[in-house]
């Protein structure tokens, strides 16, 4: 740009100046003002800056200029901002504590703050903010979610959208199959760390809520608004108020009673539409909101000291969680005992087996990272393709490496070998009474062949094999599977797999479980967790 298009521009740049490089007590001289708007091929007078600051202080919209005099020298220095540093500190702190906001996000939200505070106030903010790590990492999907919701609301229009929940491999996944229509938007509700859509469900007929971050591809249809009448009656800060964690269900008037100095507690939680009547040392406190378990499970985290007096239905349910848990967590006899079968009862003996075959350095790369690493090995232990039809695309796919495919298939099933304590571990676990069965992702055909190569394989009660059942770890239908096939509960069996994708999900379901990332030591474990449920 010309020095000339510059001089524009020069009000704008006195107060970049200004509000970047000064603070109070950190101001600069007007002759470093007039050096520093130079470095913007800007030129200046004193005379005609006193007049720009005079200006800018009369609009005082943005920032307003003062000045103190040190060492015989007048500075100037941005006094008055927008936002002050504590205003900004305050708000990147909430910024960055919010779970609805992405780190990604979090961070060009701050930055941006950042532009309205010196570069000494920028270092000491930056030292202050922490972004810690949120749940949904993946996207910013939640926050642009906001505008098409608040479109639809001024418009008077419906929206559709499609509803995800977490899996159980921790990823977002869609809920109840396509997407969900009839859906009235009436408010937006910042609650409990994250955004929640008010709105009226012509499906169900009633209110309902949602989590703005498990919203995806929300659009805005043609169709009118429905259930003013529904939301009016409520209003988003009493049906906000009301739903404990902000799930969905019938208001109710609770009533309990709790030490004096826990009143704050209920506060904290549920607001200061509290009615409170003093029992000595006690108090009972009596409020609106929707009973839910997690309300409930909520109030028992709390002890003893809290006594729910209604409603009965309440009571009761509480009663249940209580004996329920207590029975869940009952030691309970461990009569089943199952095992992964590679890292576990036979060992992957991978680079010895090539060794035998006479392969080179290149031929074991080709086949550890071609073969055994590639997707054909997986649809085998998937039971997608045979063990015939993985040889012929890796021919079709490499045939420069056909002799080396053809020798390492031909004898495959010395891939793997028994570990040295499998037999007389399975066969001192049958002798104690243990029914031991196998649980394994593995080729049918490879199966088929080590079922007989293997003396061990006689001593399992069962096996449940992805390659023949076409069900495979960690889907949690392979675990049903075996529950059901062998009728056995989940708490009276212990499970021991090399990989934790496996082991987790046989926690979800109540399957004690062992990972054996050492496998020597997780036998340990095991024996050692046997003696303590054996069965009587």
């Amino acid at each position: 740009m010309a020095r000339s298009d510059n001089q524009k521009l020069k009000l704008c740049y006195i107060m970049k100046i200004l509000s970047e490089c000064t603070s109070s007590g950190n101001g600069i001289t007007m002759q470093e003002l007039i050096d520093r708007l130079a470095m913007y091929n800007v030129s200046a007078e004193r005379k005609s800056i006193y007049s720009d600051i005079r200006a800018i202080n009369e609009f005082g919209e943005f920032l307003k200029v003062n000045s103190y005099r040190r060492d015989g020298e007048v500075r100037y220095y941005a006094d008055e901002r927008m936002l002050t540093l504590a205003d900004i500190k305050i708000l990147a702190d909430v910024i960055a504590a919010s779970k609805f906001v992405t780190e990604k996000r979090s961070r060009e939200l701050i930055g941006k703050l950042e532009r309205m505070v010196s570069e000494r106030e920028k270092r000491e903010l930056n030292r202050n903010v922490y972004i810690r790590r949120h749940a949904t990492e993946t996207d910013d999907d939640g926050y642009s979610n906001v505008d098409p919701i608040q479109t639809a609301m001024r418009e008077n229009r419906q929206i559709e959208f499609t509803y995800l929940q977490w899996n159980n491999r921790l990823q977002l996944v869609p809920r109840d199959g396509g997407p969900r229509t009839g859906i009235s938007p009436w408010w937006l509700v910042y609650n409990h760390e994250n955004y929640y859509l008010g709105a009226y469900d012509s499906n169900k007929k009633s209110m309902r809520t949602f989590r703005v971050d498990k919203m995806r591809n929300v659009k805005v249809t043609e169709l009118p608004r429905e259930g003013r009448e529904a939301a009016e009656q409520s209003g988003p800060d009493q049906y906000a108020q009301a739903r404990f964690e902000m799930f969905d269900g019938t208001a109710e008037r609770v009533r309990l009673v709790c030490p004096k100095d826990m009143i704050g507690t209920f506060v904290d939680k549920i607001g200061r539409d509290i009615t409170v009547i003093s029992q000595g040392e006690n108090a009972e406190l009596s409020f609106f909101i929707v009973p839910n378990r997690f309300f409930l499970t909520w109030l028992l985290a709390l002890g003893s000291s809290v006594k729910l007096l209604s409603p009965q239905h309440c009571i009761d349910e509480l009663e249940t969680m209580c004996l329920s848990m207590v029975k869940s967590h009952e030691r309970r006899p461990i009569t089943t005992v199952i095992f992964d079968l590679a890292g576990v009862l036979v060992r992957v003996r991978a680079s010895e087996y090539m060794d035998e075959l006479g392969f080179s350095a290149e031929e074991k790369e080709f086949a550890m990272s071609a073969m055994l690493r590639n997707e054909e090995w997986q649809l085998m232990d998937e039971g997608a393709i045979s063990q015939d039809e993985a040889q012929k695309r890796w021919l079709r796919k490499y045939p420069e490496h056909s002799v080396t495919i053809h020798r390492f298939m031909e004898n495959v099933e010395r891939l793997v070998e028994a570990y040295l304590d499998t037999e007389e571990l399975l066969r001192s676990l049958k002798e104690q009474g243990y029914e031991i069965y196998v649980l394994s992702n593995y080729p049918k055909e490879l199966f088929a062949k080590h079922e007989t190569m293997f003396p061990f394989m006689k001593l399992p009660d069962g096996f449940v094999v992805s390659g023949i059942e076409k069900r495979f770890k960690p889907n949690e239908d392979f675990f049903e599977l075996f529950l059901s096939r062998y009728g056995k509960k989940p708490s009276e069996c212990v499970f021991i797999d090399d990989l934790e994708g496996n082991t987790r999900t046989a926690e979800a379901i109540g399957i004690h479980s062992f990972l054996a990332r050492d496998r020597d030591l997780a036998i340990s474990e095991l024996l050692a967790f046997l003696s303590e449920h054996r069965p009587e």
